[in-house]
């Protein structure tokens, strides 16, 4: 299990109070009992987390989070690309 899988694991359970040991990422949160309320509030719990930002109102991404695994790459992704962009600024600049 990576480590956004294991950190979404925690925080599925701090806000759902269930355990949730056995997290496959082919798991639909909506076979958790996470409704949308509960989804958008996660979100907002991961953004935190992670420091990334997850447009849940963009069509490609509220079509793409609809089980764990989907959640965790799209986390993946986010954190990758953030942590891409501050190697990218911690370069020094071009001698002109």
């Amino acid at each position: 299990m990576s480590d956004v899988s294991q950190r979404l694991m925690q925080l599925l359970e701090k806000q759902t109070g269930k355990s949730f040991a056995d997290l496959d990422p082919a798991t639909e949160f909506e076979a958790m009992g996470i409704d949308s309320f509960d989804f958008i509030e996660l979100l907002f719990l991961i953004e935190d987390e992670f420091g990334v930002e997850i447009d849940y109102r963009a069509n490609d991404v509220a079509s793409r989070l609809k089980r764990v695994g989907d959640v965790v790459a799209i986390v993946e992704e986010r954190v990758a690309a953030k942590d891409e962009g501050m190697m990218m600024g911690a370069l020094p600049a071009a001698a002109s």
